[in-house]
């Protein structure tokens, strides 16, 4: 990639005034960042009790944030997965036709180096792992000069930093991503300066220097200053008047040292390399939008006390305090208790009666609430409802199931939609950058298929979106709408029957049509090539050709038909004499075959043939109705 020049100005007055004002944007979160401290170890490592009511109390962690997760999970990622490919292309109204016939080439191409030529899959996986914990998931795409492909890079939103004004990413006016590497891949860099005593700057700072005098408060590990032997760069891009990014590297340690000149980001599609995966769309501001665990926080705690406090119950239950006659005993530890063993009359046990609540109830309750907040898909809304929301032991009505069904899901697909609009955003970035840096003419083998993609096509404009629906995760769901769409459509004249039959087939299993589907077009030209060789044949020789029940007869009797008319207008004659009596025999057996397949359908085609075969006759003959029996297709004989 060649960079733009330095501008003229001075670099090191520059990085300074760059580095004062990400620094404030550094204090202008500080509130988010350590709410995402805290919920990062309550899904990890759970809050510790910090009053224990006796020594060996337990301090359980009920994994409410971490389960919820987890279940969800998947069901973002199928939004990328369920179809067998990755996004639709459209083209835009000014491409020609011919060119609109590569759109599904184009599409398997495109599909083909998003799956198997680059790391997107495993970066999408990590992406939404953020997103969910922190509200947000951030994927970075970028050209890898060396290898000539997209690289794709998930980043922990900690490490991007934008202005506490920042509405969303797209639109901020100064973004700053925290590079953290080892010393040993910031000397891969060529471009950066790596001479010994820039990498000791880079590295460490003196004690007592004026960064930690007047900047101790904005000192944040693995954000301003790196772990042992590692090093810390702030790559930051700022806007221009004109709409263009200036990027620059720096260390937060040293930000006068020049390490690598600023440039002009150089993508044709001028928007800033990272597309923001939100959670939730709550308000007009970056840090508003929130993930799973702040959203879950307060069930998890309340989860957790309820656990705590079963165990503690089950502690006093099962080692239970005895007394003498309602006074307190002598040396209790003396007592030992075993089967058989002899206690003095006035022992007893003191009760500590049944607990008020079930526990393993309301923790339930609990669960079902917290679920409910983060709308995550649910399969058995009558057995999770169950003897928990209303009287126990009582069981929901059809009726609420559905309603409550339906109520989540609409949640659901409100947040694979937002998923899917940032997607979409990636997907176009990712095209773009392949029409930029890669716009020759393309060709790839997928299993057996040979995809050619002309250098035209590549410059062509589509729109794209992710494939499938928002319900597309549901799997059960997706397979019965298929099912019923294919036998509500099947026949219908408005219809693609053969995108009908493959949107079945990928219902049932994603990449199941491009091994099973076959082109209706390509079987007749493959029937019509075979009866070709059978007549061919028949006429030379008088080889007697068999007939199988799965041919398609129409497709062959018209072939027949049509080789007939062509040999009399020709005036061709056979090498064998008994060859037009075999083929119409032969045909005939064809008209037996289909009329047991459908009757109704092999009479219409006797009566297309005979009609096809009457009007090559002279006029006359026409008007007489009458054909020589050795030119007629034979009658249907009456089956015994």
């Amino acid at each position: 990639m060649n960079l733009e020049e330095p501008q003229a100005e001075n670099i090191e007055s520059s990085n300074q005034q760059l580095y004062s004002k990400v620094r404030e944007d550094l204090t202008e979160r500080s509130e988010w960042e350590t709410r995402q401290s805290l919920f990062y170890r309550m899904r990890n490592h759970g809050l510790r009790r910090k009053n224990k009511p006796h020594p060996g109390a337990s301090d359980m962690h009920f994994p409410l944030i971490d389960n919820t997760i987890r279940k969800m999970l998947p069901f973002y990622f199928a939004q990328f997965s369920s179809m067998d490919k990755v996004a639709s292309f459209v083209a835009g109204p000014n491409v020609d036709e011919q060119l609109r016939m590569k759109t599904a080439d184009v599409e398997t191409w495109f599909d083909y180096q998003i799956k198997e030529e680059t790391n997107f899959e495993d970066q999408l996986i990590i992406l939404i792992d953020f997103m969910l914990q922190t509200g947000h998931g951030i994927m970075k795409s970028r050209w890898d000069v060396d290898k000539g492909k997209i690289a794709y890079d998930a980043i922990d939103p900690l490490y991007i930093i934008v202005p506490g004004w920042t509405k969303s990413l797209e639109t901020a006016d100064r973004l700053t991503e925290v590079m953290q590497m080892s010393v040993m891949e910031y000397k891969s860099h060529k471009e950066f300066k790596s001479d010994p005593e820039t990498i000791k700057k880079l590295m460490h700072v003196d004690i007592d220097t004026e960064f930690e005098k007047l900047d101790a408060q904005y000192d944040r590990e693995g954000i301003t200053r790196g772990h042992k032997n590692q090093i810390v760069i702030w790559n930051c891009y700022e806007k221009q008047e004109d709409g263009s990014y200036k990027v620059s590297y720096f260390s937060p340690l040293a930000p006068e040292v020049n390490i690598k000149p600023s440039f002009k980001l150089p993508y044709n599609h001028g928007q800033l390399p990272y597309v923001d995966f939100l959670h939730e769309k709550k308000e007009k501001r970056y840090y508003d939008s929130r993930g799973i665990a702040e959203l879950l926080a307060v069930y998890e705690m309340s989860a957790t006390k309820m656990w705590n406090n079963k165990l503690d119950a089950m502690s006093y239950y099962n080692n239970p305090i005895y007394t003498v006659d309602g006074q307190p005993g002598g040396n209790m530890s003396n007592l030992s208790l075993r089967p058989g063993q002899i206690f003095p009359n006035n022992l007893r046990r003191v009760d500590s009666g049944a607990p008020a609540i079930s526990w393993d109830e309301e923790i339930q309750r609990t669960q079902i609430v917290a679920e409910d907040t983060a709308q995550v898909p649910d399969f058995g809304m009558g057995n999770k409802y169950s003897g928990v929301s209303g009287k126990r032991g009582s069981n929901r009505t059809a009726t609420e199931v559905n309603a409550i069904s339906q109520m989540v899901n609409t949640g659901v697909d409100l947040k694979s939609r937002l998923f899917r609009r940032s997607l979409t955003r990636l997907y176009k970035q990712c095209w773009s950058l392949y029409q930029q840096f890669s716009p020759e003419a393309k060709q790839i083998f997928v299993g057996n298929q040979q995809v050619e993609i002309p250098e035209e096509v590549m410059q062509a404009v589509f729109q794209i979106m992710p494939s499938g629906a928002p319900d597309s995760w549901d799997k059960d769901r997706k397979y019965q709408k298929a099912l019923n769409r294919y036998q509500i459509l099947t026949g219908n004249p408005y219809t693609d029957q053969g995108g009908l039959t493959k949107d079945l087939m990928e219902a049932d299993e994603v990449g199941l049509s491009q091994s099973l589907y076959v082109d209706p077009n390509e079987v007749a030209a493959e029937e019509e090539e075979d009866e070709a060789i059978e007549i061919g044949a028949l006429l030379m020789d008088g080889h007697t050709a068999l007939i199988k029940p799965h041919e398609n007869h129409r497709v062959r009797i018209m072939s027949i038909a049509t080789k007939l008319i062509s040999m009399d207008q020709n005036g061709e004659e056979p090498t064998n004499p008994k060859a037009i009596p075999m083929i119409m025999q032969h045909m005939e057996e064809h008209f037996l075959m289909y009329a047991q397949q459908d009757s109704v359908a092999a009479q219409d085609l006797r009566a297309e043939v005979e009609q096809m075969f009457a009007s090559q006759l002279p006029p006359e003959e026409q008007e007489g109705g009458q054909m020589p029996q050795e030119q007629m297709p034979m009658q249907e004989q009456p089956m015994m």
